[in-house]
């Protein structure tokens, strides 16, 4: 079997057997339903591309795995209990550029875990990662932008509570969930290298939120198409667009043009959904949920002359 190049192992498997060693061919290995947690043979895999674990039994990823120096996609989003990387070891995975890892770790990275330090979202640097799916408890813990420039696929999560209310399905793609402190989230600046490509945006207890991204008039969200906005207690607009863009009309149309669905939660003091001069330019919207906006006065914002608004594709 020494030509074998992709594996599957499912099982009952006690560990790795050492003789693994030999499949110097093997590109893509996936351990379903892995009743171990001994897995330290693994870095003699040296041609491997493809690794996918799925496994309750694996609590420390193994420091082996950074010697796959071919890996391209890690996938560890069925790991449920794991609770440490070994700091170096996504670093030393230098032609990485899939990574998803499982919710339950997001308030691991870089914290102390014991006497260990867990791995730190900065090694992925220099590295060109197309594929990213993670959860973080805070902002600040994201590296910088540089790492963000050549993602094409992602499910970020900032927080930990994006169940409730949430947009994401198992076929979600390109998902920014935000939750804490408005002006950490905007410092950051994942949203000038993200809000191009968002097809899903969450906003849950953001504090400190008057108005969705006044960057909106530099960037906007040309893919949009479904958004969630729960107990930002302190928004007033989703944009005033009135005041912040002084853009044509076309352009301003061009921020939402394929938003699809959208729900408003407990929002107490949001008065409207959207200025009437951007309405027009939503004819994808499919559905519509307001709900516990005291303050609200209408979905529309008509500081303009009145006119008739179509929206074909409506539905709830």
């Amino acid at each position: 079997m020494k030509e074998l190049k992709v594996l599957a192992l499912a099982l009952g498997i006690p560990s790795l057997p050492q003789s693994l060693d030999v499949l110097k061919n093997l590109r893509t290995l996936r351990l379903v339903k892995f009743k171990s947690g001994q897995i330290h043979t693994i870095g003699a895999l040296v041609k491997l591309e493809i690794l996918e674990i799925d496994t309750g039994y694996l609590w420390e990823l193994p420091e082996e795995i950074g010697l796959l120096k071919n890996l391209r996609l890690l996938d560890l989003r069925r790991v449920i209990n794991l609770r440490y990387i070994p700091p170096g070891v996504l670093l030393g995975l230098s032609k990485l550029e899939e990574l998803y890892v499982t919710d339950k770790f997001m308030m691991k990275w870089e914290s102390k875990d014991g006497d260990k330090i867990n791995a730190s979202l900065s090694e992925l640097e220099t590295h060109h990662i197309t594929a990213l799916e993670i959860t973080v408890p805070k902002a600040s813990i994201l590296p910088k932008d540089s790492v963000f420039r050549n993602l094409i696929r992602f499910k970020i999560f900032i927080g930990h509570k994006y169940a409730y209310g949430s947009l994401v399905d198992r076929d979600s793609v390109n998902v920014l969930h935000l939750e804490g402190e408005a002006n950490d989230i905007k410092e950051n600046g994942i949203f000038a290298l993200l809000m191009w490509k968002t097809e899903v945006l969450n906003l849950v207890e953001v504090q400190n939120l008057k108005k969705v991204l006044y960057e909106l008039e530099d960037y906007g969200f040309p893919d949009l198409k479904r958004s969630s906005v729960d107990e930002c207690v302190e928004q007033e607009f989703l944009v005033d667009a009135l005041e912040r863009v002084p853009r044509s009309q076309e352009i301003r149309l061009s921020y939402f043009r394929n938003l699809r669905e959208v729900k408003i939660r407990s929002c107490g003091k949001l008065k409207y959904f959207i200025p009437l001069s951007m309405a027009r330019g939503l004819r994808q919207l499919h559905s519509i949920f307001i709900a516990g906006c005291e303050e609200m006065e209408g979905i529309f914002n008509k500081n303009e002359v009145d006119d008739e608004i179509e929206f074909p594709e409506l539905k709830i």
